[in-house]
């Protein structure tokens, strides 16, 4: 009898166990799948043959950081956004700021990830000179 009571406590211990990992490894690995909208682009540096790109982002809240930038193309426009680093809210496992883009010809803006407000123009192409500059506050609503 009593070691069927302890067998029975092993196996609820192993189960309550077992779902505890379960919603860590879901959170821990969750928590990076998250896109940012509150990523902020500092510094940003163009390539001689106006090819490639550096930017240095980062997070504009005082929590996380981002490990990843995805750019998308549409039409003449490139669309980046980002993505939290693993780990937790506020790990840093496998954060990263600096991150360079390939630019086609064609493409004439950049545009960052801001949430439920769609994207945001944050570099456009002066078509005459071929320079980037920095736009602030042109957001795109139809996302």
């Amino acid at each position: 009898m009593k070691k069927s009571k302890q067998n029975k406590l092993k196996k609820v211990l192993v189960v309550f166990l077992s779902v505890i990992l379960a919603l860590a490894t879901v959170y821990f690995i969750g928590t990076g799948l998250m896109r940012r909208g509150d990523v902020y682009i500092g510094e940003y540096s163009v390539s001689e043959d106006g090819k490639t790109m550096e930017i240095r982002a980062g997070v504009a809240g005082s929590m996380g950081y981002i490990r990843s930038a995805a750019p998308k193309r549409d039409g003449d426009r490139l669309k980046l956004t980002f993505y939290a680093a693993f780990g937790g809210l506020n790990s840093s496992l496998g954060a990263k700021s600096v991150y360079e883009l390939s630019l086609d010809e064609e493409i004439t803006e950049i545009c960052l990830f801001r949430g439920s407000e769609g994207y945001e123009t944050i570099f456009a192409k002066n078509t005459e000179t071929g320079q980037w500059i920095r736009v602030y506050g042109n957001i795109d609503y139809a996302k």
